[in-house]
């Protein structure tokens, strides 16, 4: 019996180790950069480029790409990184089919800084200064604009579908939607609870997996949003950090990726992460903005249709 029992060991041992040595994934974007890395926090190189991608090599790209797509600033991984919800500074509202090489142009927006998936497969896109709107589009491949809130310097917005409510982040407060008659003739956002910011410039909105809290960052603190609670506190970790762009919790790991925009510029060439207790600073050479993590919480589709 006691072969067996060995080679199990030896075998769990083998299969822990594999799993601690898998990287994970994020994806990243910035100005027309749109790329995957492989990360390995306690790596000689702990961030590795794996995908790049470029417009010419996908159908359905329209001729304007380079000017509706020319600054991106946010990138949502979906269908396991698959598909990529992207939204640019420039205008621009689309999907980037990994799968099967294709585009798919959503809409405009002005000044579009975040989206996300709603139910039925409408998107909701948070607009910033010139736009100042939360708009909702009727599908992937539809401009046709059904609803548009007001919301002053937009940065970020999430569906959350077990909440079934819609967070938005506006320059000065988080705002907090139901959706009604979503399945009628004029669906409709209800504003449901305005949570103000304990400073303006809010940037950054993202759910911590598995959790009812979220990253919130403002012009030179970040912080901790409790859904459950309407609460904000200094986040623990990263509450000094002044220009933080993009922060990001892994489902799994727990580790903590972020942006600090370099200074003089709002991108940077550096990408953060902390990790047991660890900081690593690990230069990229590419301009980036929004990061993400590809990981347990990343949704699959369709849903909600």
């Amino acid at each position: 019996m006691r072969k067996p029992l060995l080679a199990l060991a030896f075998s769990l041992l083998a299969n822990a180790a594999m799993a601690a040595d898998k990287p994970m994934e994020l994806v990243a974007c910035g100005w027309d950069n749109l790329s995957i890395f492989e990360v390995r926090p306690a790596a000689a190189e702990p961030v590795r480029e794996t995908w790049f991608w470029k417009p010419q090599e996908y159908e359905g790209v329209p001729a304007d790409v380079y000017d509706l797509y020319r600054h991106i600033d946010e990138c949502k991984p979906f269908d396991g990184g698959d598909r990529i919800l992207i939204t640019a500074s420039t205008d621009g509202v689309g999907i980037v089919d990994r799968r099967n090489r294709r585009f798919i142009h959503v809409g405009v927006s002005r000044n579009a800084h975040s989206a996300d998936l709603l139910p039925r497969g409408r998107i909701a896109v948070a607009s910033s200064h010139g736009g100042d709107s939360l708009t909702v589009f009727a599908g992937e491949a539809d401009g046709k604009v059904l609803i548009r809130k007001p919301l002053p310097g937009g940065h970020g917005v999430h569906w959350d579908g077990a909440e079934q409510r819609l967070y938005a982040l506006s320059e000065t407060a988080i705002e907090v939607f139901e959706l009604a008659d979503w399945d009628g003739d004029r669906p409709d956002l209800r504003l449901i609870s305005t949570i103000p910011l304990p400073q303006t410039e809010g940037h950054e909105l993202s759910r911590i997996p598995g959790t009812p809290r979220f990253n919130v960052t403002t012009a030179t603190r970040a912080w901790t949003f409790d859904s459950a609670s309407n609460s904000l506190v200094p986040d623990t970790e990263l509450a000094d950090e002044a220009n933080v762009k993009a922060v990001t919790t892994h489902a799994t790991t727990g580790t903590l990726a972020w942006l600090r925009a370099d200074p003089n510029g709002w991108w940077t060439y550096n990408f953060r992460l902390r990790d047991h207790g660890r900081t690593v600073v690990a230069p990229v050479n590419k301009r980036y903005y929004k990061l993400r993590w590809i990981d347990g919480a990343t949704r699959a589709l369709p849903r909600d249709r």
